[in-house]
């Protein structure tokens, strides 16, 4: 049916971009009016939302370590029990050599220094945990 009139792939085609479109501008959409903290450091452990929706515990953290000027790696002991959520974790296309969390930073250099400085301030609790 479709060989008889080469027009209706065009607008089956035309139809699924649009779609995707669409899509694409929910999800952008949802994603810069959630409001929650994409990053919570407290004494349970570490929380990064592009990750997974629940705590990473210190003991469970083995390394931290800056990459360039706004990138935090996390390397964890057993990533298999923190397993990230859905799409995000699969669209995470380029992790450094060991890292099994990263958090991009957005904004200036201080916020990256005061992250960094947040997860030394925790060092003790790893160090203790392990």
């Amino acid at each position: 049916m479709l060989r008889d009139r080469p027009w209706d792939r065009w607008l089956a085609l035309e139809a699924a971009i649009t779609l995707l479109a669409i899509a694409a501008f929910v999800g952008a959409s949802l994603r810069l009016l959630d409001r929650r903290e994409s990053v919570v450091l407290e004494f349970r452990g570490v929380l990064v939302r592009d990750h997974s929706d629940e705590f990473i515990p210190w003991g469970a953290i083995a390394r931290v370590w800056p990459k360039g000027k706004n990138l935090v790696c996390i390397s964890l002991h057993d990533p298999g029990r923190y397993p990230g959520h859905g799409w995000r974790r699969r669209l995470a296309l380029r992790k450094p050599k060991g890292a099994d969390i990263v958090i991009a930073m957005r904004g200036n250099e201080e916020q990256f220094e005061e992250l960094l400085a947040a997860f030394n301030s925790w060092r003790p609790a790893l160090i203790r945990d392990l």
